[in-house]
């Protein structure tokens, strides 16, 4: 039987007993999400996924439990049961682990994930199947100057914008035709770390 994702209103539930704290509004401390935003987050199921990664890695929380209907039994397996993730230039990154089951669950594939830190506490989990900008989204981008991590928007005559991160200066719009040249890495599918 497959696992399906938690809505927002079982994890939160999930939390208060991993947690042991009776109310919402703990949670929404313990996420580092303001209270009425947990509330709207929660009534609108919309996804706290990041928030919740971040929370376990910094309590060192077993995200089978959190994650995995039937983690009980689950979260007694083995490390084959784990996998951590190389980044861009081979090395794995022993601080990022993640459940197989769940990757699986999710239509991800271990192998063909790298962990790309953007900050010193946000990584990127990059899958390299997505090695063409066909949808907006953030990608990781070669250059000769390094690998960076880009938010892409696309249009609908093919060719996509790169919007700056600095106000200053002003997005970047690649044409259709050089937009196959682009040396891609592949898309960013969770971000794990401390909401930005």
């Amino acid at each position: 039987m497959q696992n399906i994702p938690p809505t927002t209103p079982e994890l939160i539930e999930r939390l208060k007993k991993i947690l042991h704290v009776t109310s919402d509004g703990e949670v929404a401390d313990a996420l580092s999400i303001n209270r009425p935003s947990l509330v709207m987050k929660k009534a609108r199921n919309t996804s706290i996924l990041n928030e919740v990664v971040a929370l376990a890695h910094h309590k060192n929380l077993d995200l089978n439990k959190l994650l995995l209907s039937g983690s009980d039994q689950d979260a007694a397996g083995d490390d084959n049961e784990h996998v951590s993730l190389p980044d861009n230039n081979g090395t794995v990154a022993p601080e990022i682990r993640l459940c197989k089951k769940y990757l699986q669950e999710m239509g991800l594939d271990s192998e063909s994930l790298i962990a790309i830190r953007k900050t010193p506490l946000h990584i990127h989990i990059v899958d390299t199947r997505h090695n063409k900008i066909t949808e907006t989204g953030i990608y990781a981008v070669s250059t000769v100057n390094g690998v960076f991590l880009k938010s892409a928007t696309t249009r609908l005559d093919g060719s996509v914008i790169f919007p700056s991160d600095t106000p200053k200066i002003p997005a970047e719009h690649v044409v259709k035709e050089e937009v196959e040249h682009l040396n891609i890495i592949g898309r960013s599918v969770l971000v794990v770390g401390p909401p930005e």
